[in-house]
């Protein structure tokens, strides 16, 4: 493999770490209904949603949780608010906002609302910080440690796979990374240059090339030395 492709990988390879901006609801709690129809914006938040066949509002976090006070609730340090709709909200550890990864792979793996990431795990992820007041307080380090660990295992899992999806979608041949340069920079988020995953990746990338080229040139002697 030729050094400008290796050097070329290490600045463009993290455009697959780029998180798509969420889609915004034009309504105060931020948060969209799942039906069997698609998806629509929340009109009230939790459960009471925009059209009659919504059947849920999850609420998107980092629209729907902040570090202010809620209206009604002094929220304690190391909490945040959360509207649970028809007027009512409560305050919730800032841990919850853990939940907002399971958007941002969304974003990125396009599993659909019945998917795991949004029709399962942010679907209960939000239901058991709204319910975290109820749980003792072995069952609330229960969900702090569960979410965390979920949302690390589906990033480590999400990395992982970039290494084979990106050879066999032929990434380091000469026409897609070359001819795409100016496109691929134009996407890098500098910032995540440096990252654990990205080097390993990297790494990962790189050998799997020089391996797969190094088999390649083998069999190839092998045919020549057949001939002779």
């Amino acid at each position: 493999m030729n050094i400008h492709l290796t050097i070329f990988i290490i600045s463009v390879f993290v455009s697959n770490l780029l998180v798509l901006a969420l889609e915004r609801c034009d309504d105060k709690h931020g948060g969209y209904c799942i039906g069997e129809e698609g998806r629509g914006c929340c009109e009230h938040g939790h459960p009471l949603c925009c059209k009659a066949w919504h059947t849920d509002c999850i609420p998107r976090v980092g629209f729907n949780y902040n570090n202010t006070k809620c209206e009604k609730l002094d929220c304690l340090e190391g909490e945040v608010c959360m509207p649970l709709g028809e007027g009512k909200e409560k305050c919730v550890p800032k841990d919850v906002q853990v939940c907002n990864d399971y958007l941002k792979f969304e974003d990125k793996a396009k599993c659909g609302n019945n998917g795991y990431l949004i029709g399962y795990g942010l679907k209960y992820c939000n239901k058991f910080y709204q319910n975290y007041d109820s749980f003792n307080d072995h069952g609330k380090e229960f969900i702090k440690c569960k979410y965390k660990e979920n949302c690390d295992l589906l990033r480590n899992f999400a990395f992982n796979s970039h290494t084979p999806c990106y050879l066999k979608c032929n990434f380091t041949k000469f026409n897609v990374w070359f001819n795409n340069a100016d496109i691929f920079v134009r996407i890098v988020d500098s910032k995540d240059i440096f990252s654990a995953e990205t080097f390993r990746q990297m790494k990962n990338i790189i050998l799997e090339e020089i391996t797969e080229e190094f088999y390649s040139y083998f069999e190839l002697l092998i045919r020549i030395y057949k001939r002779v």
